[in-house]
């Protein structure tokens, strides 16, 4: 327990020692604001004319993500049909582990089109308020 509490005084010691070696730059508002300033005006000096397309991130991930999700089913197909043999070909005590293994396969499974669908769902909220 010491050792726990030891731990976690020095990470935290270690933290506060970075963010006060983070050099701060603007110390009062009208300094900020004019960074802000010339922030935004150089944007629209490079910009100008550039329109944001809120479709090109997904579709430079679309194709990174097919290929995650095809591979994704291709070891969960293997891993199925070696799981089916397993338990066509075991004993008893082997069987009940397999049906453990199962377990956490349909879950894993489940995740896989879950988060899919999930994804799919978020870029067609995000798409119609857009």
């Amino acid at each position: 327990m010491k050792k726990k509490i030891f731990s976690v005084m020095i990470i935290t010691l270690l933290a506060f020692l970075v963010i006060g070696m983070v050099p701060v730059r603007a110390t009062d508002f009208s300094s900020m604001k004019s960074t802000a300033d010339n922030f935004i005006s150089k944007g629209e000096k490079e910009g100008a004319g550039k329109a944001i397309d809120p479709n090109e991130p997904v579709k430079g991930l679309m194709p990174i993500a097919s290929i995650l999700l095809g591979a994704g089913i291709a070891v969960a197909i293997v891993t199925g049909l070696i799981m089916g043999v397993k338990y066509m070909l075991s004993g008893a005590d082997e069987t009940a582990k397999l049906k453990e293994k199962l377990i956490w396969w349909v879950i894993s499974v489940a995740v896989m089109f879950g988060a899919v669908a999930i994804t799919n769902i978020v870029i067609n909220v995000m798409n119609s308020i857009v």
